[in-house]
Parts: structure tokens; C-alpha cells; sequence
């Protein structure tokens, strides 16, 4: 049949053949575009990692307002802002990570608790507030601080408030027995 008729045959290979072209043309297109959109998303997942959980760390925002040593202890007073994504209230402490300090701050300074009672924090659901708060660790020997950022990393403990709220119940109960007329 090819010889029959040339040209027909001629004509039906390029009419083929461009529609293969036209077809992978086609499949490159979706293909950069599947992996741009790839990348976007990932891109975003990436950027958006700091935000993820309860509490967040606002570094941009915070400050290091002043330190002061003595006693074998560093103090520092910083303001401390976090970001709370959730849409409960919470209460949490906060640790942060001094280790690049090391020198001002002692390199025992995870292992020894200088508070022992932390402070704990009260942040209403799905808002941004700042924090006075003065960290003390133990004092390293070195009276310079690298840089007059806060620190780099804080860790929240979150508070279950119900509990709270029990103990404190039972401490005033505790208290006001010990403190009625029939104890003096």
C-alpha cells in the first residue's frame, strides 16, 4: 500500500510525526511545571517550619536588655516575645539554650537548676505577647558576651492550668489553716 501512493503515506508520517512532537512538548511543559509546583510547596512546608506547635519563639522581636554577674551567677534580662498558635490559653516556662556562651555562662549550666521555682507564663490563644523574664545560670569566668542578642533557642514546658489551678487551690487551703485564729 506505501507504494500506491507516496505522497499519502509521506503526508500520514509528518502528520505522526508532529503529533509526537506537539505531545512531548506537552509532557515537558507538565513536567516543569509539576516540579516548579513542587518546589513551591516545599519551599513554603521549609519556611513555614518555625511556626509549627503551640508556642513559638519570636528571636526578630525579642531583646537582650542588660546582663549582670555576681555571686558566681550570670543574670540575664531580656524580653522574651512568643507566639502562641493555638487556640487555647496556655501557661509554660521557658529554658533557653546558652551554649553559645560558653565562657560568660558556665559549661555545667544545663545541669544546674538555679530556680527552684520557675516562673510560669500566661498567654492567651492565637496571640503574639512579650515577657520580661531574667534568666540566671552559673557564672563561666569570661566577663564579655559574644554578641548583645538573646538567645537563639528557647524551649517551652507547657503547664496542664487544671493542675495548676489544684495545687494552688490546695496551697490557700493549706494556707488559711495555718494561718486561722485557732493555730495562733
Amino acid at each position: 500500500m506505501l507504494l500506491e501512493n507516496p505522497s499519502n503515506s509521506y503526508n500520514d508520517l509528518l502528520e505522526r510525526g508532529t503529533k509526537d512532537k506537539m505531545t512531548k512538548k506537552i509532557f515537558v511543559v507538565c513536567s516543569i511545571f509539576v516540579t516548579i509546583l513542587s518546589a513551591v510547596f516545599i519551599t513554603s512546608i521549609w519556611i513555614n517550619k518555625e511556626e509549627k506547635g503551640n508556642l513559638v519563639y519570636v528571636f526578630d522581636k525579642s531583646i537582650l536588655n542588660d546582663y549582670k554577674i555576681g555571686a558566681g551567677l550570670v543574670s540575664f534580662n531580656c524580653t522574651i516575645v512568643v507566639k502562641n498558635n493555638s487556640d487555647d490559653k496556655l501557661h509554660f516556662s521557658m529554658h533557653p539554650d546558652w551554649s553559645n556562651e560558653i565562657g560568660l555562662v558556665s559549661e555545667a549550666y544545663e545541669q544546674e537548676t538555679i530556680s527552684r521555682f520557675e516562673k510560669v507564663h500566661i498567654i492567651e490563644p492565637n496571640a503574639e505577647s512579650s515577657f520580661a523574664v531574667n534568666f540566671t545560670v552559673p557564672f563561666g569566668g569570661n566577663k564579655t558576651k559574644k554578641d548583645r542578642l538573646p538567645p537563639k533557642k528557647i524551649d517551652f514546658i507547657l503547664y496542664d492550668y487544671k493542675i495548676l489551678e489544684k495545687d494552688a487551690d490546695v496551697l490557700r487551703k493549706d494556707l488559711q489553716e495555718h494561718t486561722s485564729p485557732r493555730f495562733q
